[in-house]
């Protein structure tokens, strides 16, 4: 401790008292391992100890810029406060207090404090607080608190009764069902002796069991008793003995209602060959389904095929013995090379993704031609759905009906599409809005629109304007399943006026609602343009014979 600090602390007690105080205090102090620290009656600091500024880890000078409240926690402010307010009413009387109080790096430590006071005592004039650090003892405390509800909130949850007795049987320990059972509290159970939870039969029943456990051997016994609806209830109780160096200080016990599983036991006696029927039946199921259908293992090891799995084997050269029972699937997918080789890496990763429960389902199709023809699978995979056992079932089914007639109504459709796009008439299809679904090369080309452009949009849109209202009539007249071919007149993305027959089909679904339409669409305008020059050619000449002069005569000669 430096002089300066000495003399500090030597000012305040002068402050406090006489020179005498001083000599007291010092002596008092100086070899003290607790804390002491002397408050005056406004609770400021006059003198501290050296191990005050240890534990507290303030300086007197940072110490002397706060008041005792000032470092309290804030939950303890008014226990302290009250407490220290009542001793200064009480000459000479002590108060033990236990709070948190700020330590200089900024956290709390917890203080076992001693204060009494002794402002009215000449030799001191203070209020003498002894303190010692017990944070760790608090924590320490806590932990202990917190285990112990811990496993009590454990061992309530537990579907089983727990209880700890002494050698005098009186309980020191129940969970919550063990008291819920003989309708105590979990507090009101403690202390309680065994004769007063027991009756009669019951305790007698018990008597053999308890006096073995307490001379050490551990029991297990199992009782019946009748309930009040008249049902019988199994029970299994068991005793451990609680030993330290071989001398039993008291013992556990479970009680566990175990009626469910003496029940479960008799019906699992009573349906054993009603399973292995079952079984039977199952398998013949299994048989008679027409896909190939093979069980897998949580391992992905075939553990069952059907009948229909066996056969494809049999007629396809399948190599594997029993038919592939035996055989790990998802290794032989994984090891597949060649043209097949990525759809059976795809398979063998879902099958190990749905038995892990990384995945609900996995479907796709592959194909498997054999020498004489082409053929198709489609291959199924989902968990097997058994509280026993994981695993997976997979079930390939022949598709090649189907696929062969989609690969002919994908050919037809490529030789319409090819029909449709050559064609010199413009095609387009609306919906029951007017909105364009498709267009070809040809309407493209008459419009002046990419296709991009056109599908989507109304067909209006490129209408010319003055047309409009024939336009919804004709679709009314289209809903009504009349279709009448009619000369319109669009505007192309140039600007330019087009003229065109549109011989438009109306589109229905089976119930006769309608559903668009498709329109053969010709253009007409170049001929329209002819037409209108003959017109006006034939009509000029007509205008100059009628204004002419002379006779005109018109001689229609035959030649043979």
């Amino acid at each position: 401790m430096s002089e300066s600090v000495k003399s500090n602390r030597t000012d305040d007690l002068l402050l406090a008292g006489s020179s005498g105080n001083v000599k007291r205090f010092t002596k008092l102090i100086a070899n003290s391992f607790a804390g002491i620290t002397l408050l005056n009656k406004n609770l400021d600091v006059l003198c501290r100890s050296a191990s005050a500024e240890k534990i507290t880890g303030w300086s007197d000078v940072e110490r002397a810029k706060h008041t005792h409240l000032e470092l309290a926690h804030p939950d303890d402010k008014t226990v302290v406060y009250d407490s220290l307010i009542k001793l200064l009413s009480e000459p000479g009387a002590t108060k033990s207090i236990q709070y948190r109080s700020l330590h200089f790096n900024g956290y709390y430590i917890w203080l076992d404090a001693v204060f009494t006071n002794y402002i009215d005592d000449e030799d001191i004039g203070a209020i003498v607080m002894n303190f010692k650090d017990i944070t760790n003892f608090k924590l320490a405390e806590e932990k202990l608190e917190d285990r112990g509800q811990f496993i009590q909130n454990i061992t309530d949850h537990l579907p089983v009764m727990i209880s700890y007795w002494d050698v005098n049987l009186c309980c020191l320990f129940a969970n919550k069902p063990y008291s819920d059972w003989f309708g105590y509290e979990n507090e009101q159970i403690i202390g309680v002796h065994q004769k007063a939870l027991f009756e009669g039969r019951e305790y007698t029943e018990c008597a053999k069991p308890i006096a073995a456990v307490l001379q050490g051997e551990t029991q297990i016994f199992e009782r019946t008793f009748v309930k009040q609806d008249g049902e019988l209830e199994y029970i299994q109780t068991k005793y451990w003995p609680d030993k330290e160096k071989n001398v039993v200080k008291g013992f556990y016990s479970t009680i566990e209602l175990v009626t469910d599983i003496r029940n479960a036991q008799a019906t699992i006696e009573s349906n054993h060959l009603a399973l292995e029927d079952a079984l039977v039946v199952q398998q013949a199921i299994l048989n008679a389904l027409p896909p190939s259908v093979c069980v897998l293992d949580e391992d992905g090891w075939i553990v069952e095929v059907n009948k229909s799995w066996r056969e494809f084997g049999s007629g396809n050269g399948l190599s594997t013995a029993f038919f592939g029972v035996g055989y790990n699937y998802i290794e032989i997918s994984k090891n597949v090379t060649g043209i097949d080789a990525e759809t059976s890496h795809q398979v063998a990763n879902a099958i190990t993704n749905i038995i892990a429960g990384k995945q609900d389902f996995f479907v796709t199709e592959y194909p498997c031609d054999s020498p004489s023809e082409k053929r198709w699978f489609k291959v199924f995979i989902s968990p097997l759905n058994s509280e026993a056992k994981k695993g997976a079932v997979i079930v390939h089914v022949d598709i090649s009906e189907r696929k062969i007639a989609e690969n002919k109504l994908s050919e037809s459709e490529q030789q319409y599409r090819r029909i449709v796009e050559t064609a010199q008439e413009g095609v387009w299809m609306l919906d029951d809005q007017m909105r364009a679904t498709f267009v070809n090369e040809k309407m493209c080309d008459i419009l002046e629109f990419t296709r991009e452009e056109i599908i989507g949009k109304f067909n209006y849109d490129f209408q010319y304007k003055p047309d409009l209202d024939q336009i919804f009539e004709r679709r009314e007249l289209r809903k009504k399943g009349i279709d009448v071919p009619h000369e319109t007149v669009y505007v192309t993305k140039s600007g330019r006026l087009v003229t065109c027959i549109v011989s438009p089909t109306g589109i229905f679904d089976k119930d006769g609602n309608f559903g668009g339409m498709l329109a053969m669409v010709t253009d007409i305008t170049e001929r329209k343009s002819a037409e209108l020059k003959l017109a006006e050619s034939e009509a000029q000449y007509r205008r100059i014979v009628e204004i002419a002069q002379e006779g005109i005569w018109v001689y229609v000669v035959k030649l043979k």
